[in-house]
């Protein structure tokens, strides 16, 4: 999926100053939430994020989402880590029945449990079976209420069903979304990782997909 920024048209330019100015009365959670939305549809919080500040030029209309945030909060938005920095997500196959991705949570930053998504693709003979995650912490969110959400980091276990004892090259796709105790909440994000899952032991032959 590339990361290139679509260009900005003058209607939707229009249709999202109004949508700021019904805003304007909102809270202000609710109003840093569409700000958030509106960067993340012009590029900047895309998959793969491109820097906040490389899409921060404001377009010939003069409208600038990044610019509207910094006037909400007081703060300039470089303030806020890019979600790549925010959270990063690293992937492994454990072992031949088993994928793991892990996230390393920035100080100040969380990610919901149930805003995760886990699917995968481009495998021969083996499917996603199930997912464990570990319980969160609940927080009262200004975005979404009462959430259970996770700080520092986290580990989920993906574990496969497959049938064939070969081993399969995959795609893992990893949906999830975060938001920063400061403020902002990014909108969902996915990326996809290329995996190989080992060869099962050559004891296990027969094997089936059950139902998922």
């Amino acid at each position: 999926m590339s990361g290139n920024v679509e260009p900005v048209s003058a209607h939707r330019i229009t249709s999202v100053q109004r949508r700021c100015g019904r805003a304007a009365g909102a809270s202000i959670p609710a109003r840093l939430l569409l700000v958030a939305l509106l960067v993340g549809s012009g590029g900047a919080l895309a998959d793969h994020a491109p820097d906040h500040r490389a899409s921060s030029a404001a377009p010939e209309s003069g409208f600038n989402p990044l610019s509207i945030l910094q006037q909400l909060t007081g703060n300039s938005v470089n303030e806020f880590l890019d979600p790549e920095v925010a959270y990063v997500l690293t992937t492994e196959a454990r072992d031949a029945d088993t994928l793991v991705a892990r996230f390393d949570i920035a100080d100040g930053y969380y990610l919901y449990r149930d805003k995760f998504n886990f699917t995968v693709s481009d495998a021969s003979g083996v499917v996603l079976g199930s997912t464990q995650l570990p319980d969160g912490k609940i927080k009262d969110d200004a975005y979404f209420g009462r959430m259970e959400v996770y700080y520092h980091g986290v580990e989920a276990v993906l574990l496969m069903q497959r049938a064939t004892t070969g081993a399969v090259p995959l795609t893992l796709e990893v949906g999830y979304q975060g938001c920063a105790d400061a403020g902002l909440c990014y909108p969902p994000m996915t990326k996809s990782v290329a995996l190989t899952l080992p060869a099962a032991p050559a004891q296990r032959q027969g094997l089936t997909i059950g139902p998922g």
